[in-house]
């Protein structure tokens, strides 16, 4: 096993590049090895979480839509930050890469500000993205 030792200026230096790059959690799955063969094409991922910030520059792309099952906050907008936190891991395609750059989001709002949800919010998010169906019939990965 390899143990990384994180160089906070390197890193923070590489946030201010014009370059695209991906943060070192992104590096430790070996996506970049994979990207030569997929970078997510034709992958629509759902993410059931806090919401997402569909004004995120390196979100803002591949977010094709979402839902909010949370009472009292209409908008799947995150209001958290730990679903936006998740799905930029997943597929920021900007100057932060994720592992899956290219894949869609559907953003499933599911817990509150605060983090808090219910198993019924839960239930309904997961029986949506279940029966999500993109205009070119495209399915969901959970």
């Amino acid at each position: 096993m390899r143990i990384y030792k994180p160089e906070v200026m390197g890193i923070y230096n590489r946030t201010l590049s014009v370059q695209p790059w991906s943060p070192p959690g992104v590096s430790m799955t070996a996506a970049r090895r994979i990207w030569p063969s997929t970078r997510g094409e034709n992958t629509v991922v759902a993410v059931l979480d806090t919401g997402v910030d569909y004004n995120h520059p390196d979100l803002k792309t591949n977010i094709i839509g979402g839902i909010s099952f949370v009472s009292g906050e209409k908008d799947f907008i995150d209001l958290n930050g730990h679903g936006t936190h998740v799905t930029g891991i997943i597929a920021a395609n900007s100057r932060i890469l994720g592992v899956a750059p290219q894949s869609k989001i559907l953003a499933i709002k599911v817990m509150a500000k605060n983090g808090a949800g219910t198993f019924q919010g839960i239930i309904q998010g997961l029986e949506y993205a279940r029966r999500w169906r993109g205009k070119q019939g495209e399915v969901v990965n959970v």
